[in-house]
């Protein structure tokens, strides 16, 4: 039955909008959200009239409403917080699919709570929502053993709401009534999530009959592991990862824990995450929120495959004069994690003649030749050399010889050579920033005459040059403190022109001018600052940095601005990179010969050095033909080029080393992709019960050598056959529903469910046509030539037979950057769509800009000095440039469009304008100017 006056009042936090309570009751239609996708409901209680809360519950009456996941905090009757033993706030979060909360509700008098809808089954807005309260009512307020309350107004009993046994808030009863039998405990149930404030199991007995007053339902504690929430701070990302943060704070993308796909969703510094979610940083490495907090975790990939040493060439396979191949391998280094991406064995093949035939009349005919000679010297120490060894024919007159090779090579020392770094020439001087006061040119170079490499020293000296110019007075006198000097243009005059590392070049001829009182500088508005007020600029792509701060590079530098001087500093990081390869070595044999050539995997502190070898074939000098010998001994020959069999897959050609290869066709390897997922089957039970989906590899089929499709760790995988006695590789994965049960308190329904077999068939209907589908078996829908069904259990399961839609074709822009994704629908007549993908060219960046007098009004105020520029420009321009602010009035420089590369971090400068207004002087104003420290993608306001 309802009570009255149970609930006082409900309404929406987010809008402070009053839900009237008959509209919100199990037999009302329900509310729904306009406008947020997590709406939160507080809810006061009349704590007089239930003195204990048993239930709270968002019913989903016959699938009318799409709530999926409710989160509920409790208050008590004086409005505070209701914590648990260990000061926590007891809040409880259900599961996906269960929307109720009963075993975690507080033992005490309620207040008021709220209740928060996480998730819609839909991922849409929260619809039909209705709320059901089961609670406790003293005797003094109600004379029946009927407990039940629900958020309503009326009073009025109603069949649809669920009564439980009396639990009175005044009296405990535990007696037991003359003629009462109960039944034996049940096993205690599993301990509830593990994210959850505190863990509760549960048992039941039933009563075999009699009227009994001993409880039929009880729970205890387990383990208290509270559901928290980790924040990503910067000590925790430099704790983990070993390095510091990106400037723009971005750690990487959330991972979506059902599908274990990487989301759109961006996390930084300072964001906070579920329990147990995890961030995408890397293919090799996730962060996770975990119990103790952020931890690093490493995930299977390629990088973590290390193999040993390749093992020697072993001698030619084939018979005599036949093609044959050359194996070596290397194996896996096991480790105690297993990492399915890594293969056990990895070969590599190298084309071969087996030796002459016997010599029969004049043909094959072998001379006999000298032992080799000892290999000679390498020609190099390093990058690779040669070693040379002949031998001879032992007789004269060698015309019926068949050739063989009298001349070898072999490579030596592969290690690549230090290359010493060297500058470029200097750029000529840029204009000078300001046309009086002193002034700053500058020019530059680069070390890449070469580059260092292989351990080579870096180069020497700076790579940027500044000097003074213009240094003399705007004004007749000096003004604003400055002084007279005889050399105004000498270095550290200026901000710009600071010694620090013998950056600024001294002039050749001093010129008198004004300067700030030493060891006061300029800076660039021409005001007398202290070098601690100096910003830096560092000189790869003119980034500013204030005093104190720093910035890195690269993992191996750190910048730091010291008093207007850029301070280097190198990290003792490792950093393992490969060399340029070398040159290929001369060819080793003058017919069906190879040559290698070499690079290098080293670098500061790289423990993994090595060398790998790219090897191809070689021959010259030499006319040669193929040879195949059949099975009644004949031997056939084929010129050097010619086809001598081919497949759909597959052609064996002649070539002019002598081997006989088989080579793929162009074009005809095709990697196989699944379909997409079909949806999930119905849970075999309402309690504890199933679930499955599948797809299949044929969206396409793999053809010829292309790679079959990949299934994942977790997954069922089997073969089953289509209407042209093909096979084809089928995924299904299976997972847990209605994982939480109702208890006693509540009526439940079994699922009703058919008993089959693997081996039963199943049936379609085509028009008035029934046609049976062996299980196992894989048919075109003949309903939608769109779908493939298949026969699992006696159900037939369709699917589509496209691998992409538009969703997961969004999913690829997200995760991609450098490319631009855009769905293609289908044509009509065709099933599936297109996932069309364009190289982006260029990426958001900071575009420096000459320096200028900023001009606005018409010219009517113009800065007094020459003032530096920048940009946001790139694939995502949008076109924003500067702004100025005098008094009220704001200016913005550039055209700005709805595209995304905007400013994200900006600083501000005061520079004098010069204006006039009619009637009055020229006069001077400080202005803001704002600069652009750097660029990002983002939305764009308006």
């Amino acid at each position: 039955m309802y009570y009255d006056n149970a609930i006082l009042a409900i309404k929406q936090i987010e809008t402070d909008v009053s839900i009237p309570m008959s509209s919100i009751r199990s037999d009302a239609p329900g509310f729904t959200s306009s406008g947020s996708a997590q709406p939160t409901f507080l809810v006061e209680v009349n704590a007089v009239i239930v003195s204990q809360i048993i239930s709270i519950s968002v019913p989903n009456k016959n699938g009318e409403s799409n709530v999926n996941q409710i989160q509920v905090q409790f208050y008590d009757t004086n409005g505070e917080v209701v914590r648990k033993d260990n000061g926590e706030a007891w809040i409880v979060e259900t599961i996906r699919g269960v929307t109720i909360v009963q075993q975690l509700v507080p033992q005490i008098p309620i207040g008021k709570f709220e209740i928060k809808i996480i998730s819609t089954t839909d991922e849409k807005l929260p619809t039909n929502i209705t709320l059901v309260v089961i609670g406790c009512v003293p005797e003094q307020y109600s004379s029946t053993t009927v407990v039940s309350a629900s958020i309503g107004s009326s009073g009025t009993p109603s069949a649809n709401i669920t009564t439980v046994t009396s639990l009175s808030s005044t009296t405990l009863l535990t007696g037991t009534t003359p003629g009462c039998v109960l039944g034996q405990w049940e096993d205690w149930s599993k301990c509830s999530p593990e994210c959850q404030y505190v863990r509760t199991r549960y048992r039941s007995r039933s009563v075999i009959s009699g009227s009994c007053q001993e409880p039929t339902y009880e729970t205890e504690q387990c383990l208290n592991i509270a559901c928290e929430e980790c924040t990503i701070t910067r000590d925790k990302y430099r704790e983990q990862l070993e390095r510091d943060p990106p400037n723009d704070d971005f750690v990487g993308y959330l991972i979506n824990s059902t599908t274990l796909l990487v989301t759109d969703i961006s996390i930084k510094i300072d964001d906070k995450i579920d329990r147990n979610a995890s961030i995408f940083i890397d293919n090799c490495t996730q962060l996770a929120c975990k119990p103790n907090g952020i931890t690093k975790e490493k995930v299977p990939c390629l990088d973590d495959c290390k193999y040993q040493s390749w093992s020697e060439w072993s001698e030619c396979n084939a018979s005599c004069a036949q093609t044959g191949v050359r194996i070596r391998s290397q194996n896996l280094i096991p480790t105690y994690l297993f990492n399915p991406l890594c293969a056990r064995q990895i070969i590599e093949t190298l084309p071969c003649v087996g030796d002459p035939c016997p010599c029969i009349e004049g043909f094959n005919c072998t001379c006999d030749v000298t032992d080799w000679c000892q290999w000679s010297s390498c020609s190099e120490k390093c990058g690779t050399g040669q070693q040379k060894r002949t031998r001879q024919f032992k007789t004269s007159g060698n015309e019926n010889c068949t050739r063989i090779n009298l001349y070898e090579t072999r490579p030596c020392n592969t290690q690549c050579c230090p290359v010493d770094g060297k500058y470029t020439e200097w750029s000529n001087w840029s204009n000078c920033s300001k046309s009086c006061d002193s002034g700053v040119q500058q020019r530059n170079r680069s070390c890449t005459n070469p580059s260092p490499s292989c351990k080579g020293e870096p180069c020497k000296g700076n790579s940027y040059q500044t000097q003074v110019c213009n240094a003399h007075s705007c004004e007749p006198n000096c003004t604003d403190g400055k002084i007279y000097h005889e050399c105004a243009n000498d270095c550290d005059r200026t901000c710009d022109s600071l010694t620090c590392d013998n950056q600024c070049r001294r002039p050749d001829r001093c010129i008198q001018g004004c300067i700030c009182p030493p060891p006061q500088v300029m800076a660039p508005n021409g005001q007398c600052v202290d070098r601690k007020e100096c910003v830096c600029h560092l000189p790869a792509d003119g980034t500013v940095l204030i005093n104190g701060e720093s910035n890195i590079r690269d993992p191996c530098t750190r910048y730091t601005c010291k008093d207007g001087c850029i301070i280097k500093e190198n990290q003792n990081c490792t950093v393992c990179e490969w060399s340029q390869w070398g040159p290929f070595t001369d060819c080793s044999d003058t017919c069906n010969g190879t040559q290698s050539r070499f690079r290098t995997y080293s670098g500061q502190n790289c423990l993994d050095e090595r060398t790998e070898e790219d090897r191809r074939t070689c021959s010259s000098n030499c006319t040669v033909v193929c040879t195949m010998t059949t099975q009644n001994g004949t031997i056939i020959t084929y010129k050097v080029g010619e086809v001598i069999e081919e497949t759909p897959c597959n052609k064996t050609i002649c070539l002019e080393t002598g081997i006989l290869e088989t080579q793929p066709n162009d074009g005809v390897n095709i990697d196989g992709q699944w379909t997409l997922w079909a949806d999930w089957t119905p849970c075999s039970q309402t309690c504890k019960g199933t679930r499955h989906r599948s797809h299949l590899c044929a969206s396409p089929e793999p053809q010829c050598a292309g790679q079959t499709c990949m299934p994942s760790s977790d997954s069922e995988v089997g073969y089953i056959t289509d209407n042209s006695n093909r096979t084809v590789l089928q995924e299904i994965q299976y997972e847990n529903c209605n994982e939480i049960c109702t208890t006693t308190t509540m009526t439940t329904t079994p699922a009703t469910t058919s008993v089959t077999t693997p081996h039963t068939n199943c049936d379609i209907q085509n028009g008035t046509e029934t046609i049976t589908v062996p299980p196992q078996y894989v048919i075109t829908n003949p309903n939608n030539p769109c779908e493939i069904c298949t026969c699992h259990d006696g159900k037939l399961e369709c699917g589509t037979i496209c691998s992409e839609n538009e969703k997961t074709c969004l999913l690829k822009q997200n995760q991609d950057p450098n490319y631009r994704y855009t769905w293609i629908p289908p044509s009509p007549g065709q099933c599936c769509g297109m996932c069309n993908k364009t190289k982006i060219e260029s990426t958001c960046r900071l575009e420096i800009l000459p320096a200028e007098r900023i001009k606005v009004n018409d010219g009517k105020c113009i800065s007094i000095t020459e003032v530096s520029r920048e940009r946001c420009t790139g694939g995502c321009e949008s076109g924003a440039s500067n702004m100025l602010e005098i008094g009220n009035e704001v200016y913005k420089f550039g055209n700005s469009t709805c595209t995304c590369c905007s400013p994200s971090e900006v600083y501000t400068e005061i520079i004098t304008m010069s204006c006039e207004a009619i009637g009055t002087p020229r006069y001077h104003v400080d202005a803001k100017y704002i600069h652009i420290k750097s660029c990002d993608c983002k939305a764009c306001e308006s």
